[in-house]
């Protein structure tokens, strides 16, 4: 919503009127030819910029909890997070999860994983490509909605080892 002010100035003929108006402002002055020892009307028209609205976090702060589950749906390990309390980081991100690896026989095998801090953009999304050394790489992204991480996505590679795993979670506390 915009504020409108509105005032009136009138001068009689022969005196200066000074008046320091805001950007933004109209001017409007009455119509018609001026004589000698005729005053002038002008109208002067001012409109507030309307408020910024708050900015919204990028994700709400606290402890979260969640689960990776397959394509299909199927609920598999848990993990936990935080969200700083500016709604910037994701940090302290822990799993233990399941990872298949390309031995003889194939084999699975419980991989501890910790995730470093993770930077949460404006639209409420983060992706982070890691590589703790250089034959693993780990990417982890999402997107939070609310109180809430609606979607996910961890894609492990370590050695011969590989996981996929989608994500969703909930705020569990501050």
């Amino acid at each position: 919503m915009s504020a409108r002010n509105s005032l009136r100035l009138t001068a009689a003929a022969g005196t200066v009127a000074a008046l320091v108006l805001p950007l933004g402002a109209a001017v409007a002055t009455s119509p018609g030819a001026r004589t000698a020892g005729e005053s002038v009307t002008s109208a002067i028209t001012t409109t507030a910029a309307p408020r910024a609205a708050a900015r919204r976090l990028n994700a709400v702060p606290g402890r979260y909890k969640g689960h990776f589950y397959t394509g299909e749906g199927k609920r598999l390990e848990s993990f936990t997070f935080r969200v700083s309390k500016n709604g910037k980081k994701l940090k302290k991100f822990r799993s233990p999860i399941s990872v298949i690896c390309s031995y003889y026989p194939p084999t699975v095998e419980v991989h501890p994983m910790g995730f470093p801090t993770t930077t949460i953009n404006k639209r409420h999304k983060f992706k982070k490509v890691w590589k703790p050394n250089e034959d693993s790489r780990i990417v982890l992204n999402g997107k939070f909605k609310g109180k809430r991480l609606v979607s996910g996505k961890l894609d492990y590679t370590v050695g011969i080892c590989v996981r996929v795993g989608y994500m969703k979670a909930k705020r569990v506390g501050k």
